[in-house]
């Protein structure tokens, strides 16, 4: 059973459908730039690790998946120079089923105020798993990472398969950087607010039976990943040189 559950809205079928994103500006896939190329968030605040936590989730509260957003934005940053932002608003409380349709005006939010955002990753944790997802990576017991990615099964979400692409991009990148730590890629029925950009992924980092620690050595494993991912951007769109 996937945490991701499927989002609802307040008035189903009446919001306008957003446009389309903007084109990706690769020129903007400088490190040494302070403009952000990755945003993080989380839908579900209070998914936790109950080993660790004591609970599954904390519910009004930012939990576990929070902790382990932070040190992805922080080794991003700081190991490999990347800028990011990241929201820590909680999305989930008082009324779980708006979860979505909370989180989408912070992900509009970060893109408006940062257009040079190339990558949008919303995180959680998997539930109702017998066994905790585990990799043995560098000695360490890691937490797996799956990576959903919504469709237009109920939502309209016409360019999902760009986002499907991107998806199965990350997945071969991790499969070569740390065999075993992917889980797989998964199509979901929801949208998952992924209709606002075409590198949005929601991935789940570990079940609510993982520790905490597993799941904070995958977001740093994670972080590499990222950035090799943004280094293939980067190479598939070389820039062009000024004619002479």
């Amino acid at each position: 059973m996937l945490s991701a559950e499927e989002e609802e809205y307040p008035f189903p079928g009446t919001s306008e459908s957003p446009p389309p994103p903007p084109p990706l500006n690769i020129n903007q896939l400088d490190k040494d730039s302070k403009h952000p190329l990755v945003a993080i968030y989380n839908t579900h605040n209070a998914e936790s690790y109950a080993p660790s936590q004591g609970a599954e989730k904390l519910p009004g509260q930012n939990g576990g998946v929070v902790r382990v957003a932070a040190v992805l934005a922080e080794t991003l940053t700081q190991d490999y120079g990347i800028p990011v932002v990241r929201s820590e608003t909680i999305h989930d409380y008082p009324d779980f089923t708006l979860s979505y349709a909370n989180s989408e005006k912070t992900v509009r939010r970060m893109l408006a105020e940062n257009p040079s955002i190339q990558i949008v990753l919303d995180i959680h944790r998997d539930a109702g798993l017998k066994q905790p997802p585990v990799a043995y990576i560098n000695n360490q017991e890691v937490a797996q990472i799956l990576i959903v990615v919504g469709s237009n099964a109920r939502l309209e979400h016409p360019n999902w398969r760009q986002n499907e692409a991107f998806a199965q991009k990350l997945a071969k990148i991790m499969d070569e950087l740390y065999p075993g730590l992917c889980r797989g890629v998964r199509v979901q029925q929801g949208r998952y607010n992924q209709h606002l950009h075409p590198r949005a992924l929601l991935l789940e980092i570990g079940s609510s039976n993982n520790t905490l620690d597993q799941a904070q050595r995958s977001a740093k494993l994670l972080a590499r990943v990222i950035a090799e991912a943004l280094e293939q951007l980067k190479q598939e769109n070389p820039l062009k040189q000024p004619e002479s």
